[in-house]
């Protein structure tokens, strides 16, 4: 596997630059009493990883701060905001390209990542930066729908990778939506951590199969973007 933080400037220097560039994203978030704040990070790197492994592509460091949105108030949660993320994904594409690299791959473990990048590629548009990239959230890219923050789904699918979840600490949220913005969930649900579904129906069995599936929509991802000019 090409991992950009185990090669050496030479070693870089002599990649094969149609090779795609994985990069994952993560945040560190409140996920309630029964998931580590970095889970959305870890989750990222453990299916970009995997991925890496089988696939033509360099696999970059996992960047842990992403935008941390309406879970800024629960402890635990570090992040960013819409417009300096954006930047940082501007500044790591520019690197990218300076270097040789045409094709990036944005991986992330946190949904509310999408609204950072967009920011980023019309910047990166207007500056008529070289470059192919696209922004994916791994279960999203697999085809899983109707995933909700820190619930049974997130639970197996962490445990599955071997993240930390103290299921005797799962308690089962249901989260009403508003008809407006919510600034800040906190304020409404302030002991959840920011879960909502149902942590305590996690089935570890049924996760490893969900990141199994997930795996392989990533490295066919990395397959199409290598073959691609």
């Amino acid at each position: 596997m090409r991992e950009w933080s185990q090669l050496t400037s030479g070693e870089v220097a002599g990649l094969d630059r149609r090779l795609p560039v994985l990069v994952p994203l993560g945040l560190m978030e409140a996920h309630g009493d029964h998931l580590p704040n970095g889970t959305d990070s870890l989750t990222a790197e453990y299916v970009a990883r995997k991925a890496a492994e089988e696939s033509p592509c360099v696999l970059c460091p996992v960047l842990h701060y992403g935008c941390e949105g309406s879970s800024f108030e629960y402890p635990g949660t570090l992040g960013l905001s819409v417009e300096t993320l954006a930047r940082v994904l501007v500044d790591i594409v520019e690197a990218l390209v300076r270097q040789g690299f045409r094709k990036v791959i944005f991986l992330s473990g946190h949904g509310g990542n999408e609204s950072a990048y967009r920011l980023a590629v019309d910047i990166l548009a207007r500056r008529e930066v070289d470059v192919k990239c696209v922004y994916h959230n791994w279960w999203t890219l697999a085809g899983f729908t109707g995933v909700h923050h820190a619930d049974a789904f997130e639970s197996e699918t962490a445990a599955a990778m071997g993240i930390r979840f103290e299921r005797e600490r799962a308690v089962d949220v249901k989260v009403t939506k508003t008809w407006f913005t919510e600034f800040s969930r906190a304020r409404r649900y302030p002991q959840t951590g920011g879960t909502n579904g149902k942590p305590t129906e996690a089935d570890v069995g049924r996760g490893r199969e969900s990141v199994r599936v997930a795996v392989e929509a990533v490295k066919r991802l990395l397959q199409q973007a290598y073959e691609t000019e």
